[in-house]
């Protein structure tokens, strides 16, 4: 059974400024006269979304643009990947070598990560009549 969601997305649109400063977004507090962003972003509504995981097929750099792949995780549990030290020495040395087998590149360079905290959804319970 094929599960999708429909989702929101921002999308990068186009700028003149690009051609001549690159887009950018800063985490940090910029220094005075800097935009913290130069973004021109375009929300778009009711996309569909499908779980790749049923594919009859992955998607290839070539045609969509980007692929899906497994890395191994070491012995790393769901805890530990809020180590930052952890997944600095295990994932991420194991993440980059991955990516570049997959992509045949001779050097792999993450310049940012971020570590997404997991959400429980609780709906509201009904109220109980007595």
């Amino acid at each position: 059974m094929a599960t999708a969601i429909s989702a929101s997305f921002f999308f990068l649109q186009h700028d003149v400024k690009w051609d001549k400063e690159k887009p950018y977004h800063v985490l940090f507090n910029p220094p005075e006269g800097l935009e913290k962003s130069n973004l021109n972003l375009q929300q778009v509504n009711n996309i569909i979304v499908n779980d790749v995981r049923e594919l009859d097929s992955l998607p290839t750099i070539e045609k969509n643009g980007f692929t899906l792949i497994k890395i191994d995780t070491g012995l790393l549990t769901s805890d530990e990947f809020d180590d930052n030290q952890k997944v600095a020495n295990i994932f991420l040395q194991r993440a980059a070598a991955a990516v570049k087998e997959a992509l045949g590149a001779h050097r792999i360079q993450f310049f940012d990560t971020t570590e997404e905290a997991m959400l429980t959804f609780n709906p509201p319970q009904s109220p109980t009549l007595a």
